[in-house]
Formats: C-alpha cells, structure tokens, sequence
C-alpha cells in the first residue's frame, strides 16, 4: 500500500503490527509496540497502562481493529522519526529545516537515543550557519549556537537572513551581529559579552526590580484598593494567583463593559469564603490584577510609566482582550517615543500595531549606534530585520544625497545595515551619520550644523595636489537647501511596511 492510499511505506505497513499511528495529514503507520516503548519515555508511560479490553470506537481501526493514536506530526517527519527508532538505514535529512522537525519531534517524545544523533548532524551541517544557529536558539541549543556563530563570523554572513530566523528572537538576532561585528573573538562565544544576555541572573534581576516597582505602586495606591473591597454592588469575584492575598470583588456589569469576551470562555468556581458569589481566577498576580481592575473602572487613570511595567501589563490586557486599557498602554508607549523609539518599537510589533511602530521606527532610524533593548526577547527576528533594512535605506538616502552634493565617498552596506558607531572606518561616513542622529535631537538645524562641518572639510584633486574646496556662506544656504529638500523626499519614497523583508521578487 503507497501513501496515497492511506497506508505508510515500508516497513511501517507489516501486517504483524500491534498499533497504528495515524499522522496529521491521515497517514497510518502500523507499528509495533515494543520498538516504540524502547525508544520514546512517553510511548512508554502510554502504552505501559492497562488499556480497557473494549477501547472507545474513536481509539480503533476500523479496518484492522488495532488501536489507533492520533499524532500531531505530518507523515514525511514521522517517517524520518520512525526510521531512527526502527533497525534500519537512518534518513537523509537535506535541509536545517527537516532536522528541525524531526529534532522537535524526538524531543516531545522523548527519544533519549535519538536526541543525540540529530544534535550532531546539527552541528556538522555547515551548509547554512544562519539556519543552524536560528534553529539551535529556538530549542535552546547553546553549544550549537555558538558554534553556528563562530561559522557565521568566519563565512562572513552574520547580516544576512534565512526563513529559519523567523522563528528565533530579535534578541538571538543581535547577539549574533555584535559577536560577529567584534574586533577580536573571545575564548569562548559562551563568554563572550553577547552571551551576557543568556545570563539568568539578567533576567532575575530584572524581575527584582519589577516586582519592587510594582510594590511601590501598590504601597501609593492603598486607598483606590479600597474600591475592590467587599461591598453592595459587587456581585462576582476576581482572584488572582496570589491567592492568599486580596480578592477583588467587583460588579459584573462593569466588568462585561470593559472586556467584551471576558465571560465567552470562562466558568465560575465557587467558594463559600466569597460569599458564594461566583469567584473567576485570573493567571496574573496581585498586583497585575488590580492595575488591570483599576483602569477597566470609571476612575481617574492610574499613574505608571516603567516601560518593564508597561510590557506585563499590556500583554495581560491584550491576552484579556480589553479595548480601553489597550488604548491607555498605546498612549502610555507612545509617550517613551522621545527617550526610548527602539523599545517602543519592538513592543508595538509584538502586540501588532503597525501604525505605531512605523513611527516608532522612522524616530529610532535616526540613532546612529545599535543597542540592546529588553523587548527584542519577546519578538520574531524578521521584526529586526525589518527595522535594520528600513533604517539601512534611509540611510543610503542620506548617503546617497551627501555623494551627489558633496563628492562624498559612501559607507559601506554592513556599516549601513548595523554597527557601532567606532566600527565607521572614515571621519565623513560617521559625519554622514551624526546627520541623521542630529536631526533627531536638533531638527534640521542641528543637521545644518554637521553639513556645514562636511562642506568646509571637502578635499578635492587638482592636478596631483590635494586642495581643500571653500565655500560661501550663501552657496552653503544654497546646497544645504537643496540637502535637506532632496533627503526629505528620499524618506517619503522609503515604506516601513511597503513589502515583505527578504520576500523574493
């Protein structure tokens, strides 16, 4: 029987099998029993249970009356899988993307034997550093990783982009372009000061310092707590994972009001320390819980602007899908765009809202030097990329101008696409780039001021003798006109969202 017909290729088709597996897309593999208990901890766990003597008709074969189990894996990776558990050649794996299935799948099922062979293979395809390393940082491969970057660095393709890269963090993302754009490689790219980054104790502190802003804010806010206090018109109760701590008891209408879905996929519990009014549980602590209360009510807004603050609380309030107080962390976002364009940016892609991170975008273009922000770790590596192509044309457009103007010579495409700003290997190109960054802190006249620097600095050949060009002031007025006029339309013509990045054409 061929696949078409509904029935695996050899050997996963034997008449002696005791089990079938039937694939997502319909394949049933008959197996036995056995090799999978020997191979896979959760096969065995599953099928070391007593089954009933007459299982459901849904668990059966109708065909072959064997027991049927319903996976989630396509039929071509659970052949590559099952050709590993099996005594037989093992498959040709051509692409990071197959061992990427198959790798995945050996891991869920927890195929301790197998897990270790499509590591290696992993490790050895050098085909495509890019998919090994991306592939490696989405199952939290860290030897691999490293490895992978240590390829890209010597192969010289840490800016390129490959589909796989979809699927890791635009944090993952810029630890590879910094470790790559170091002058001198460390010992070890696990020590290297990108990897910092991986650290956990980062990341603890990081919550310390949450949870001791969130304490402050409730410390200020002891008597707006007193409006979730039991009283008359509350008829429901909203607990959060703290459950040692307060409840909040609130009126159902308001609640329905401000989180239109919130009852379509929740069910009352009931506890008779509540007054046996019906208590719904909240997968947020205390504190998350009551800010959320607290903006949902017609009262005054309460007052927080820590951007580390602003991520938890507006994830909540998109998971719980709540149209007012998503308004209020839209504008409370914005409100950073001055300070923090980069940070605001990568939150706005996380939650979807394009319109705010093109503007986000457009501001954080005009920063000349590549930071970490905390937000790349929660967002898709094609939101970078999207970001350092978009400001990667701006800048060319600035560039591009300063050379028809000014026979100025050009940066080169990496120092244009990411960098830091001593990575700049000429005084005109870095000048170039505290144009961009001056007309962010100063507008255009700021950016005046670093055109006249260039123009009063042009050095041109006559007949073998370099002499410096010397302007007027009013040819200066003139040309710095003409600059400003001709990079302001080189920017409109430039589209944050105007195509796919790296989308063939």
């Amino acid at each position: 029987m061929s696949e078409s017909e509904g029935i695996a290729r050899p050997p996963f088709n034997k008449a002696n099998a005791d089990l079938i597996l039937r694939s997502s897309d319909g394949v049933k593999f008959y197996l036995h029993k056995q090799v999978l208990i020997l191979a896979s901890d959760v096969f065995d766990a599953m099928l070391s249970v007593p089954q009933p003597t007459q299982p459901p008709t849904e668990d059966m074969d109708p065909v072959s009356g064997l027991s049927l189990v319903q996976i989630t894996e396509d039929s071509e990776t659970l052949d590559r899988l099952l050709r590993f558990c099996y005594p037989i050649a093992d498959p040709e794996l051509r692409t990071v993307d197959e061992i990427r299935l198959v790798l995945i799948a050996a891991i869920k099922y927890e195929m301790e034997e197998i897990i270790p062979i499509l590591r290696k293979r992993l490790s050895l395809f050098e085909t495509s550093p890019l998919g090994v390393y991306a592939l490696a940082c989405e199952l939290d491969l860290e030897d691999i990783a490293n490895a992978a970057a240590v390829r890209c660095r010597a192969q010289g393709v840490a800016t390129g982009y490959v589909s796989e890269m979809d699927r890791m963090t635009s944090r993952h993302m810029y630890e590879l372009l910094e470790f790559c754009g170091q002058e001198h490689v460390p010992a070890g790219v696990g020590q290297s000061a990108s990897r910092m980054l991986r650290d956990p104790s980062h990341e603890d502190r990081r919550r310390r310092r949450l949870g001791e802003k969130k304490f402050d804010l409730c410390a200020g806010a002891k008597d707006d707590k007193a409006v979730f206090n039991a009283h008359p018109c509350a008829d429901m109760v909203i607990r959060s994972t703290d459950v040692t701590l307060m409840p909040f008891y609130v009126n159902r209408y308001i609640i329905s009001l401000a989180a239109p879905t919130f009852f379509e996929h929740r069910r009352p519990i009931t506890d008779p320390s509540y007054a046996d009014l019906p208590v719904y549980e909240l997968n947020e602590d205390c504190m998350i819980v009551f800010i959320l209360l607290r903006l949902m009510y017609p009262l005054p807004e309460l007052e927080f602007n820590d951007m580390d603050l602003l991520g938890v609380v507006t994830e909540a309030a998109v998971e719980y899908a709540l149209p007012r107080v998503i308004e209020i962390m839209k504008r409370r976002w914005m409100g950073h765009m001055d300070t923090a364009p980069l940070r605001v940016y990568f939150a706005m892609m996380r939650f979807g809202w394009e319109r705010e991170a093109e503007q986000a975008a457009i501001r954080a273009s005009y920063i000349k030097r590549d930071t970490y922000v905390p937000e790349m770790a929660n967002v898709s590596a094609r939101a970078y990329r999207r970001f350092l192509l978009f400001r990667e044309k701006r800048r060319a457009a600035v560039l591009a101008q300063l050379s028809t103007r000014t026979r100025h010579g050009g940066a080169g495409r990496a120092q244009l696409y990411w960098g830091r700003c001593s990575e700049v290997t000429n005084d005109r190109d870095r000048l170039a780039l505290d144009i961009m960054e001056n007309i962010l802190e100063h507008g255009w006249p700021g950016a005046r001021s670093c055109i006249r620097v260039l123009l009063s600095s042009q050095v041109h050949d006559t007949g073998g003798k370099q002499t410096r060009h010397r302007t007027t002031t009013s040819d200066e007025d003139i040309l710095l006109g003409i600059l400003e006029q001709g990079i302001q339309k080189a920017f409109q013509k430039i589209s944050f969202f105007a195509e796919e990045p790296d989308k063939p054409k």
